[in-house]
């Protein structure tokens, strides 16, 4: 008998393979360099999907690894240097139209900075494209961090200190010890690495994703150290580094193992597209960044006032997805297949789709690690959910906290921004479930007009409460809000 272990970390019995019978011919590798691009690693394009529909599906990669490396050279300088700029004149040339008249040229300042970083990190993976995979993993590392040095992306004390805090965690994980005081240790040290960062202008500490990111990357460590096969030192190391070095996604410990040589076409591939992504994100954030700045807002009330604040949602959304799809698209080129952080979150058409589309891989890591164990646990589903948006928004808090700019209003307005999540999601969920037959009479999962009423609800939501987690600076400032939005629109 053979066992295989769950998501949770118990195991399961299942029937060994049959072994070959004696003399038969092994099985005919697959040629995976024919295969379409992006269903290669991406389940999102299956039948009727956007990239179905555009085609995308029947795109090929070229035959030999000199048309390959060519190919993957060609496409990863295009979104690094001109992709923002493109955008920004191709809406230049818009407005123009729309006015009738030839507007003043846009500003590019703010656009050419970008591409910095990523030149310097494309040098390093076309550098590193023909290695064996053993020989690249530490080519990369050592390239990416030397990098690193040279940009002023971090220091040696910080990778001091996070070598030595890493060890240790490595250690304690392994040690027989109830795992509710590994979280609580984990819960203190995250903060307090930030603090030190702080108080000594540490530049690799001193972010403001460090936090979250010690907490989400240590607890996937210590699942995997506590439930699964012993984790290698090297790569326990390499993944806490490469996680924090990059902030990005939230990544998971068997993702961070670099593709096949028959992979990594393809997921290098996926990588400039999610890299072409960002940067449309990023033109789309300072295009509206743009028109909002150009336009008095105080006075606004009503649905000027929505428009507003659901505008500057969307463009606050958009530099986080230019940020998580940057890191994203890196790590990808480098080989590592990581999944899909977002999916068309703007489409969204009740809450719980939004969390069904944003931020998917930590909201994969709240899920795993709070409602399913709940619900297992026999917690209500209103409960279960509740606690899982609670502990979303606590993490947040606690990231605030160690910076040292959190006051009381900011933890009230923030926990109740994740709180009326939770109740929006409890509903939508537990609606169909307690009235199924009003559901199905008023056709809410069949009929399409409710779609794009949920849509509008839904964006309009995002837009009030955007405002209440992100704008609003006291309590005070909520019944104003909502004074100026109900109002006037009367």
């Amino acid at each position: 008998m053979r066992t295989t272990e769950g998501e949770d970390g118990r195991r399961d019995e299942g029937t060994a393979p049959r072994p070959a019978p004696a003399g038969a011919a092994p099985p005919a590798a697959r040629d995976h360099s024919r295969e379409p691009i992006l269903p290669a690693l991406e389940a999102a394009s299956g039948p009727g999907s956007i990239a179905q529909r555009l085609g995308l599906d029947r795109w090929r990669l070229p035959a030999g690894p000199a048309g390959r490396f060519a190919l993957v050279a060609v496409l990863s300088f295009v979104p690094y240097l001109f992709a923002e700029q493109t955008w920004a004149l191709a809406a230049w040339a818009l407005r123009s139209l729309a006015a009738g008249a030839r507007l003043p040229l846009p500003s590019m300042e703010g656009l050419s900075a970008i591409p910095g970083r990523l030149v310097a990190f494309h040098a390093l993976f076309l550098a590193t494209w023909g290695l064996p995979r053993a020989i690249r993993y530490w080519a990369v590392a050592a390239g990416a961090l030397a990098i690193g040095l040279v940009l002023r992306l971090i220091d040696w004390p910080s990778i001091a200190v996070l070598a030595a805090v890493a060890l240790a965690f490595y250690r304690l994980f392994r040690m027989s010890v109830p795992r509710w005081s590994m979280l609580a240790v984990v819960l203190v040290a995250a903060p307090v690495i930030r603090g030190l960062g702080q108080a000594y202008d540490w530049i690799g500490l001193d972010r403001s994703g460090i936090t979250i990111g010690l907490i989400v990357c240590l607890w996937y460590a210590c699942y995997q150290l506590t439930t699964r096969k012993p984790l290698p030192v090297p790569q326990y190391l390499g993944y806490v580094g490469t996680r924090l070095f990059m902030e990005g996604p939230v990544f998971t410990i068997p993702e961070f193992e670099p593709a096949a040589r028959d992979r990594l076409d393809a997921v290098r591939l996926a990588g400039i597209r999610v890299l072409a992504i960002a940067l449309l994100c990023r033109t789309a954030a300072v295009e509206i960044d743009a028109f909002l700045e150009g336009r008095v807002w105080r006075h606004s009330a009503g649905l000027e006032l929505l428009g507003y604040s659901y505008l500057n949602y969307v463009a606050l959304s958009c530099e986080v997805v230019f940020g998580y799809n940057l890191a994203l698209g890196l790590l990808r080129l480098f080989g590592l297949p990581i999944r899909n952080n977002f999916d068309w979150w703007i489409l969204a058409r009740t809450p719980n789709e939004h969390w069904r589309r944003w931020n998917l891989l930590f909201r994969e890591w709240l899920v795993t690690f709070t409602f399913y164990p709940m619900m297992r646990a026999k917690y209500a589903l209103f409960t279960s959910v509740m606690a899982t948006l609670l502990a979303s928004g606590a993490l947040h808090l606690l990231a605030h906290a160690a910076e040292g700019a959190l006051t009381v209003d900011q933890a009230v307005l923030t926990m109740s921004y994740w709180a009326m999540n939770g109740l929006l999601i409890w509903l939508v969920v537990d609606f169909p479930r307690r009235f199924p037959g009003l559901t199905a009479r008023l056709g809410l999962d069949s009929r399409w007009y409710w779609g794009v009423i949920g849509w509008v609800l839904t964006s309009a939501f995002y837009a009030i409460a955007y405002y209440i987690n992100r704008e609003a600076e006291t309590l005070a400032d909520v019944p104003a809000y909502l004074g100026r939005l109900l109002g006037a629109g009367a």
